[in-house]
Protein backbone atom coordinates (compact mmCIF):
# COMPACT_ATOMS: atom_id res chain seq x y z
CA UNK A 1 0.00 0.00 0.00
CA UNK A 2 3.00 2.63 0.81
CA UNK A 3 4.40 1.32 -2.77
CA UNK A 4 1.64 2.82 -4.13
CA UNK A 5 1.05 5.93 -1.93
CA UNK A 6 4.08 7.23 -3.03
CA UNK A 7 4.40 5.68 -6.66
CA UNK A 8 0.74 5.87 -8.65
CA UNK A 9 -1.05 6.82 -5.78
CA UNK A 10 0.82 10.06 -5.00
CA UNK A 11 -1.93 11.75 -7.86
CA UNK A 12 -4.61 11.56 -5.75
CA UNK A 13 -2.91 13.38 -2.71
CA UNK A 14 -3.84 16.61 -4.35
CA UNK A 15 -7.55 16.90 -6.26
CA UNK A 16 -6.77 18.23 -9.81
CA UNK A 17 -7.85 22.06 -9.73
CA UNK A 18 -11.64 22.48 -11.64
CA UNK A 19 -11.48 18.66 -12.69
CA UNK A 20 -12.39 14.96 -11.47
CA UNK A 21 -9.97 12.80 -10.03
CA UNK A 22 -10.97 9.13 -10.70
CA UNK A 23 -9.01 6.06 -10.70
CA UNK A 24 -9.38 5.69 -14.11
CA UNK A 25 -8.34 8.68 -15.86
CA UNK A 26 -5.01 7.65 -14.95
CA UNK A 27 -2.35 5.13 -16.41
CA UNK A 28 -1.05 2.25 -13.79
CA UNK A 29 2.53 4.85 -13.73
CA UNK A 30 0.15 7.04 -12.20
CA UNK A 31 0.26 9.25 -15.42
CA UNK A 32 -3.20 11.30 -16.58
CA UNK A 33 -3.93 9.63 -19.93
CA UNK A 34 -5.98 12.67 -21.92
CA UNK A 35 -3.22 15.04 -20.58
CA UNK A 36 -0.73 12.40 -21.74
CA UNK A 37 -2.22 12.34 -24.87
CA UNK A 38 -2.76 16.19 -25.53
CA UNK A 39 0.11 17.54 -27.33
CA UNK A 40 -0.10 20.75 -26.19
CA UNK A 41 -0.20 19.98 -22.31
CA UNK A 42 3.17 17.67 -23.09
CA UNK A 43 4.73 18.37 -26.04
CA UNK A 44 7.57 15.69 -25.50
CA UNK A 45 5.30 12.98 -25.60
CA UNK A 46 5.89 10.19 -27.85
CA UNK A 47 3.04 9.22 -30.13
CA UNK A 48 4.16 5.69 -29.92
CA UNK A 49 3.95 5.74 -26.12
CA UNK A 50 2.16 2.62 -25.22
CA UNK A 51 -1.34 3.29 -23.89
CA UNK A 52 -2.87 1.70 -20.65
CA UNK A 53 -3.41 -1.71 -20.13
CA UNK A 54 -5.11 -2.24 -16.77
CA UNK A 55 -2.39 -4.36 -15.93
CA UNK A 56 -0.71 -3.23 -12.48
CA UNK A 57 2.46 -1.38 -13.77
CA UNK A 58 6.16 -1.21 -12.24
CA UNK A 59 4.86 1.28 -8.61
CA UNK A 60 8.67 1.65 -8.06
CA UNK A 61 9.49 2.89 -12.13
CA UNK A 62 10.78 6.10 -13.24
CA UNK A 63 7.61 6.49 -14.51
CA UNK A 64 5.31 6.22 -11.03
CA UNK A 65 7.07 9.99 -10.24
CA UNK A 66 7.50 11.67 -13.55
CA UNK A 67 3.96 11.32 -14.21
CA UNK A 68 2.55 13.49 -11.48
CA UNK A 69 5.63 15.76 -11.75
CA UNK A 70 5.19 16.36 -14.88
CA UNK A 71 1.58 17.32 -14.46
CA UNK A 72 2.37 19.70 -11.58
CA UNK A 73 4.75 21.61 -13.59
CA UNK A 74 2.32 21.65 -16.29
CA UNK A 75 -0.48 23.50 -14.01
CA UNK A 76 2.40 25.32 -12.41
CA UNK A 77 2.90 27.03 -16.21
CA UNK A 78 -0.47 27.79 -16.54
CA UNK A 79 -1.25 24.81 -19.50
CA UNK A 80 -4.65 24.07 -19.65
CA UNK A 81 -6.17 20.82 -18.13
CA UNK A 82 -7.96 18.40 -21.10
CA UNK A 83 -11.40 18.16 -20.96
CA UNK A 84 -12.88 15.05 -19.51
CA UNK A 85 -13.94 12.30 -21.77
CA UNK A 86 -16.36 9.61 -20.76
CA UNK A 87 -13.77 7.06 -19.69
CA UNK A 88 -12.40 9.50 -17.05
CA UNK A 89 -15.92 10.10 -15.46
CA UNK A 90 -15.93 5.88 -14.27
CA UNK A 91 -15.17 6.39 -10.39
CA UNK A 92 -14.92 2.82 -10.22
CA UNK A 93 -13.00 0.59 -12.92
CA UNK A 94 -14.58 -2.28 -12.75
CA UNK A 95 -18.05 -1.08 -13.21
CA UNK A 96 -17.59 0.36 -16.80
CA UNK A 97 -21.41 1.04 -17.29
CA UNK A 98 -21.76 3.69 -14.02
CA UNK A 99 -20.47 7.13 -15.04
CA UNK A 100 -20.78 10.30 -12.86
CA UNK A 101 -23.44 12.54 -13.83
CA UNK A 102 -23.02 16.13 -14.10
CA UNK A 103 -24.32 18.41 -11.45
CA UNK A 104 -25.38 22.03 -11.81
CA UNK A 105 -22.45 25.04 -11.00
CA UNK A 106 -23.04 27.96 -8.87
CA UNK A 107 -23.60 30.33 -11.54
CA UNK A 108 -26.18 28.05 -13.39
CA UNK A 109 -28.00 27.61 -10.16
CA UNK A 110 -28.14 31.67 -9.51
CA UNK A 111 -29.28 32.43 -12.98
CA UNK A 112 -32.13 30.18 -11.86
CA UNK A 113 -33.03 32.02 -9.23
CA UNK A 114 -32.59 35.68 -10.79
CA UNK A 115 -34.88 34.41 -14.04
CA UNK A 116 -37.46 33.56 -11.45
CA UNK A 117 -37.51 35.98 -8.77
CA UNK A 118 -36.02 39.15 -10.96
CA UNK A 119 -37.57 38.49 -14.18
CA UNK A 120 -40.90 36.68 -12.47
CA UNK A 121 -40.64 33.91 -15.28
CA UNK A 122 -42.19 30.76 -14.34
CA UNK A 123 -40.84 27.15 -13.52
CA UNK A 124 -42.13 26.12 -17.02
CA UNK A 125 -40.06 28.74 -19.21
CA UNK A 126 -37.10 28.71 -17.43
CA UNK A 127 -36.55 24.71 -17.38
CA UNK A 128 -37.64 24.86 -21.49
CA UNK A 129 -34.81 27.44 -21.43
CA UNK A 130 -31.73 26.25 -19.51
CA UNK A 131 -32.43 22.93 -20.16
CA UNK A 132 -33.07 21.93 -16.50
CA UNK A 133 -35.94 19.73 -15.53
CA UNK A 134 -39.06 21.54 -13.69
CA UNK A 135 -38.72 19.55 -10.54
CA UNK A 136 -35.13 20.76 -10.35
CA UNK A 137 -35.47 24.20 -11.20
CA UNK A 138 -37.82 24.41 -8.02
CA UNK A 139 -35.87 22.36 -5.91
CA UNK A 140 -32.74 25.23 -6.60
CA UNK A 141 -35.50 28.42 -6.37
CA UNK A 142 -36.50 26.96 -2.88
CA UNK A 143 -33.41 26.39 -1.75
CA UNK A 144 -31.29 29.51 -3.24
CA UNK A 145 -34.48 30.89 -1.16
CA UNK A 146 -33.85 30.16 2.00
CA UNK A 147 -30.02 30.65 1.75
CA UNK A 148 -30.44 34.17 1.08
CA UNK A 149 -33.07 34.45 4.06
CA UNK A 150 -30.41 33.34 6.08
CA UNK A 151 -27.53 35.78 4.68
CA UNK A 152 -30.05 38.56 5.27
CA UNK A 153 -31.09 37.09 8.67
CA UNK A 154 -27.66 36.68 9.80
CA UNK A 155 -25.89 38.31 12.96
CA UNK A 156 -22.47 38.65 13.76
CA UNK A 157 -20.81 36.59 15.89
CA UNK A 158 -19.75 37.88 19.68
CA UNK A 159 -17.04 36.61 19.13
CA UNK A 160 -13.73 36.20 17.23
CA UNK A 161 -13.47 32.49 17.31
CA UNK A 162 -15.23 32.24 13.79
CA UNK A 163 -13.22 34.58 11.94
CA UNK A 164 -9.93 33.17 12.59
CA UNK A 165 -11.06 29.77 11.69
CA UNK A 166 -12.63 31.41 8.33
CA UNK A 167 -9.36 33.05 7.82
CA UNK A 168 -6.79 29.57 8.52
CA UNK A 169 -9.80 27.81 6.19
CA UNK A 170 -9.68 30.78 3.48
CA UNK A 171 -5.58 30.27 3.08
CA UNK A 172 -5.70 26.40 2.86
CA UNK A 173 -8.77 26.89 -0.15
CA UNK A 174 -6.55 29.39 -2.02
CA UNK A 175 -3.49 27.69 -1.59
CA UNK A 176 -3.08 25.11 -4.77
CA UNK A 177 -5.94 26.78 -7.16
CA UNK A 178 -8.32 27.70 -4.98
CA UNK A 179 -8.71 23.34 -4.24
CA UNK A 180 -7.95 22.21 -0.71
CA UNK A 181 -5.21 19.81 0.34
CA UNK A 182 -7.40 16.23 1.45
CA UNK A 183 -5.85 16.65 4.70
CA UNK A 184 -7.76 20.00 5.36
CA UNK A 185 -11.14 18.58 5.16
CA UNK A 186 -12.31 19.48 8.52
CA UNK A 187 -15.78 20.25 8.95
CA UNK A 188 -14.92 23.00 11.75
CA UNK A 189 -12.24 24.65 9.99
CA UNK A 190 -14.96 24.90 6.43
CA UNK A 191 -16.98 26.90 7.94
CA UNK A 192 -18.42 30.77 7.60
CA UNK A 193 -17.62 33.91 10.11
CA UNK A 194 -21.23 34.59 10.58
CA UNK A 195 -23.20 32.56 12.59
CA UNK A 196 -26.85 32.43 10.42
CA UNK A 197 -29.69 31.68 12.66
CA UNK A 198 -27.83 29.55 14.92
CA UNK A 199 -26.43 27.69 11.74
CA UNK A 200 -23.01 28.27 9.83
CA UNK A 201 -23.05 28.34 5.63
CA UNK A 202 -20.64 25.55 4.71
CA UNK A 203 -19.76 27.49 1.70
CA UNK A 204 -15.65 26.69 1.40
CA UNK A 205 -16.81 23.17 1.65
CA UNK A 206 -19.33 23.02 -0.83
CA UNK A 207 -16.68 24.94 -3.43
CA UNK A 208 -14.19 22.57 -2.70
CA UNK A 209 -16.79 19.34 -3.47
CA UNK A 210 -18.09 21.21 -6.66
CA UNK A 211 -14.64 21.47 -8.00
CA UNK A 212 -14.00 17.52 -7.92
CA UNK A 213 -17.49 17.32 -9.24
CA UNK A 214 -18.06 17.38 -13.27
CA UNK A 215 -20.62 20.51 -13.84
CA UNK A 216 -23.00 21.80 -16.64
CA UNK A 217 -20.93 25.64 -17.28
CA UNK A 218 -23.38 28.34 -17.82
CA UNK A 219 -22.14 31.40 -19.77
CA UNK A 220 -23.37 34.81 -18.79
CA UNK A 221 -24.10 36.49 -22.10
CA UNK A 222 -23.05 34.14 -24.48
CA UNK A 223 -25.22 34.29 -27.74
CA UNK A 224 -25.19 30.32 -27.85
CA UNK A 225 -27.60 28.65 -26.30
CA UNK A 226 -26.89 27.37 -22.92
CA UNK A 227 -25.91 23.91 -22.57
CA UNK A 228 -28.84 21.21 -21.72
CA UNK A 229 -28.21 19.76 -18.68
CA UNK A 230 -30.49 16.44 -18.49
CA UNK A 231 -33.34 15.81 -20.28
CA UNK A 232 -36.65 17.95 -19.74
CA UNK A 233 -39.79 16.41 -21.78
CA UNK A 234 -39.67 12.56 -20.34
CA UNK A 235 -43.00 11.34 -20.61
CA UNK A 236 -44.15 10.22 -16.88
CA UNK A 237 -45.24 6.74 -16.48
CA UNK A 238 -49.03 6.53 -15.92
CA UNK A 239 -50.88 3.61 -13.43
CA UNK A 240 -53.49 2.70 -16.08
CA UNK A 241 -50.47 2.07 -18.74
CA UNK A 242 -48.46 -0.99 -16.59
CA UNK A 243 -50.49 -3.53 -17.58
CA UNK A 244 -50.79 -5.23 -20.93
CA UNK A 245 -53.69 -4.77 -23.39
CA UNK A 246 -54.80 -5.70 -26.73
CA UNK A 247 -56.97 -3.70 -27.72
CA UNK A 248 -59.01 -4.45 -31.22
CA UNK A 249 -59.82 -1.99 -33.82
CA UNK A 250 -61.23 -1.65 -36.83
CA UNK A 251 -58.99 -1.47 -40.36
CA UNK A 252 -60.56 1.72 -41.37
CA UNK A 253 -60.33 3.25 -38.05
CA UNK A 254 -57.65 6.02 -37.50
CA UNK A 255 -55.61 4.63 -33.91
CA UNK A 256 -53.65 7.54 -32.89
CA UNK A 257 -51.93 8.46 -29.72
CA UNK A 258 -55.35 10.02 -28.26
CA UNK A 259 -57.24 7.20 -28.71
CA UNK A 260 -54.30 4.60 -27.20
CA UNK A 261 -54.98 6.69 -24.39
CA UNK A 262 -58.21 6.27 -24.28
CA UNK A 263 -57.96 2.57 -24.25
CA UNK A 264 -56.17 2.50 -21.03
CA UNK A 265 -58.64 4.66 -19.66
CA UNK A 266 -61.22 7.23 -20.24
CA UNK A 267 -59.44 10.16 -18.66
CA UNK A 268 -55.97 9.56 -19.71
CA UNK A 269 -54.52 11.97 -21.73
CA UNK A 270 -52.60 11.35 -24.69
CA UNK A 271 -48.58 11.47 -24.56
CA UNK A 272 -48.33 14.65 -26.02
CA UNK A 273 -50.28 16.52 -23.72
CA UNK A 274 -48.74 14.67 -20.68
CA UNK A 275 -45.36 15.90 -21.21
CA UNK A 276 -43.70 18.88 -19.25
CA UNK A 277 -43.26 20.72 -22.18
CA UNK A 278 -46.27 20.43 -24.59
CA UNK A 279 -44.94 23.68 -26.30
CA UNK A 280 -42.04 21.79 -28.03
CA UNK A 281 -44.07 19.95 -29.55
CA UNK A 282 -45.33 22.50 -31.11
CA UNK A 283 -41.74 24.35 -31.83
CA UNK A 284 -41.41 21.09 -33.43
CA UNK A 285 -44.08 21.79 -35.92
CA UNK A 286 -43.22 24.88 -36.61
CA UNK A 287 -39.72 24.02 -37.65
CA UNK A 288 -41.20 21.31 -39.85
CA UNK A 289 -43.35 23.99 -41.64
CA UNK A 290 -41.08 26.75 -41.88
CA UNK A 291 -43.19 29.41 -40.10
CA UNK A 292 -41.98 32.22 -37.52
CA UNK A 293 -40.45 30.65 -34.86
CA UNK A 294 -40.32 33.59 -32.84
CA UNK A 295 -43.95 34.57 -33.07
CA UNK A 296 -44.98 31.47 -31.82
CA UNK A 297 -43.04 30.46 -29.14
CA UNK A 298 -44.41 34.00 -28.24
CA UNK A 299 -47.89 33.05 -28.33
CA UNK A 300 -47.12 29.36 -26.59
CA UNK A 301 -45.72 31.26 -23.70
CA UNK A 302 -48.60 33.68 -23.67
CA UNK A 303 -50.99 31.00 -23.48
CA UNK A 304 -48.92 28.64 -20.97
CA UNK A 305 -48.42 31.57 -18.40
CA UNK A 306 -52.53 32.57 -18.68
CA UNK A 307 -53.03 28.69 -18.03
CA UNK A 308 -50.93 29.36 -15.22
CA UNK A 309 -52.33 32.39 -13.94
CA UNK A 310 -55.68 30.76 -14.17
CA UNK A 311 -54.79 27.59 -11.98
CA UNK A 312 -53.76 30.06 -9.35
CA UNK A 313 -56.60 32.51 -9.84
CA UNK A 314 -59.04 29.40 -9.08
CA UNK A 315 -57.07 28.17 -6.16
CA UNK A 316 -56.98 31.47 -4.63
CA UNK A 317 -60.80 31.36 -4.71
CA UNK A 318 -61.22 28.05 -3.19
CA UNK A 319 -59.01 28.96 -0.57
CA UNK A 320 -61.14 32.15 -0.03
CA UNK A 321 -64.76 30.62 -0.41
CA UNK A 322 -62.81 28.02 2.58
CA UNK A 323 -61.72 30.76 4.62
CA UNK A 324 -65.57 32.43 4.17
CA UNK A 325 -67.12 29.27 4.80
CA UNK A 326 -65.34 28.65 8.11
CA UNK A 327 -67.22 30.39 11.20
CA UNK A 328 -64.32 31.65 13.35
CA UNK A 329 -64.13 32.49 17.19
CA UNK A 330 -61.06 34.64 18.67
CA UNK A 331 -60.25 33.92 22.05
CA UNK A 332 -57.00 35.84 23.46
CA UNK A 333 -54.93 32.90 23.16
CA UNK A 334 -56.51 30.57 20.32
CA UNK A 335 -58.54 31.33 17.40
CA UNK A 336 -61.46 28.74 16.84
CA UNK A 337 -62.87 27.39 13.45
CA UNK A 338 -66.56 25.61 13.35
CA UNK A 339 -67.42 24.35 9.32
CA UNK A 340 -70.22 22.55 8.50
CA UNK A 341 -69.65 18.65 7.59
CA UNK A 342 -71.77 15.98 5.79
CA UNK A 343 -72.05 12.34 7.46
CA UNK A 344 -71.94 11.32 3.81
CA UNK A 345 -68.42 13.01 2.58
CA UNK A 346 -66.87 9.93 4.79
CA UNK A 347 -68.19 7.75 1.72
CA UNK A 348 -69.31 4.16 2.55
CA UNK A 349 -66.43 3.08 4.52
CA UNK A 350 -65.79 5.71 6.26
CA UNK A 351 -62.68 6.28 4.76
CA UNK A 352 -63.36 8.95 1.92
CA UNK A 353 -60.84 12.13 1.59
CA UNK A 354 -63.73 14.57 2.49
CA UNK A 355 -64.78 12.91 5.36
CA UNK A 356 -63.57 14.59 8.98
CA UNK A 357 -60.19 13.95 10.32
CA UNK A 358 -59.15 12.77 7.08
CA UNK A 359 -56.48 15.63 7.26
CA UNK A 360 -54.71 14.06 9.85
CA UNK A 361 -54.40 10.26 8.81
CA UNK A 362 -56.24 7.11 8.50
CA UNK A 363 -54.45 4.23 10.52
CA UNK A 364 -54.55 1.44 7.52
CA UNK A 365 -56.39 -1.98 7.95
CA UNK A 366 -53.44 -4.19 7.36
CA UNK A 367 -53.34 -5.15 10.84
CA UNK A 368 -56.70 -5.66 11.71
CA UNK A 369 -58.48 -9.09 12.38
CA UNK A 370 -60.61 -10.38 9.91
CA UNK A 371 -58.93 -8.07 6.89
CA UNK A 372 -58.40 -10.29 3.47
CA UNK A 373 -55.10 -9.42 2.56
CA UNK A 374 -54.58 -11.58 -0.50
CA UNK A 375 -55.90 -10.82 -4.13
CA UNK A 376 -59.11 -12.14 -4.64
CA UNK A 377 -59.25 -11.35 -8.04
CA UNK A 378 -56.84 -10.62 -11.15
CA UNK A 379 -57.44 -8.00 -13.83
Amino acid sequence: MYRWLNGPGAAFRDPLPGSTNYLNAYDPQGNLIRARADPTTNPSTDEDEPKSTGEEGDLDGPDAASGKNQLDQNIASGKPIPKEMADDLMPFPLNRQFRSQPVLSEELRDEIYKRIDKEKKSVRTVSAELGVEMQRVGAVFRLKTIENQWIQESTRPSRGYHTAKLQLSEIHLYKSHHVPRLCYFNPLLLTRSVVLQGRMLATPYARAVNAMLPKTPFVSGSRTPPLPHESINDLPVHSATTRQLFHPVPESMHFNRASAAKAFSRDLLPADKRIPHPELVELAKVAAQHRGRDDVVKARRNELEQQEAAVLNMKREQKAAQEAAAKKIDTPRWQFRFENIKAESAGRDGRAKGGVGARYGIPPQDRKKGQVKIPTKVE
